[in-house]
């Protein structure tokens, strides 16, 4: 993490002091952007928006954790460093906003975003299973008649 916010330096913390935040914030990203990005970016290839909105999101926890033991209804101005970045995240998920590198090139989105899972199993049916011995097996009477007819018996 390259700087903090004044109001983080102003409260007197240091980067070792978001350390746990900034890892909470990597994984929230990851989490948030998976579906649209390959993740997790890696090493020197994080993106800046990607950096300075993990960057908000760590300084927003502790912001939070440090106001909250002080005065939890004068928080209202940290929710802004959390929403600041959701509506980053909301506008790279919708293609609103185009991610880049470092050296300016455009972060390409995964072919085909994941919402679903999808499995070649989906409609597999067991042709065999136990019974309530683990021992004793017992084949599913629907797949025999199919197989029958299959060879025409």
């Amino acid at each position: 993490m390259r700087s903090l916010s004044r109001f983080v330096q102003t409260a007197g913390a240091t980067p070792s002091d978001l350390e746990f935040y900034v890892e909470d914030a990597e994984h929230e990203i990851d989490g948030l952007l998976g579906g649209t990005y390959p993740m997790p970016f890696m090493g020197g290839s994080v993106p800046p928006l990607i950096r300075h909105m993990t960057r908000r999101l760590a300084e927003y926890g502790w912001l939070r954790s440090q106001i909250i033991q002080e005065d939890p209804s004068r928080s209202d101005w940290v929710e802004g460093f959390r929403t600041q970045v959701m509506e980053k995240i909301v506008g790279l998920q919708d293609g609103k906003m185009t991610l880049l590198s470092g050296s300016g090139t455009i972060i390409e989105t995964m072919d085909t975003p994941v919402s679903t899972i999808w499995s070649n199993t989906m409609d597999f049916v067991p042709t065999m299973g136990l019974v309530s011995n683990p021992t004793v097996m017992r084949v599913d009477p629907g797949r025999v008649a199919n197989e029958d007819e299959i060879r025409g018996d």
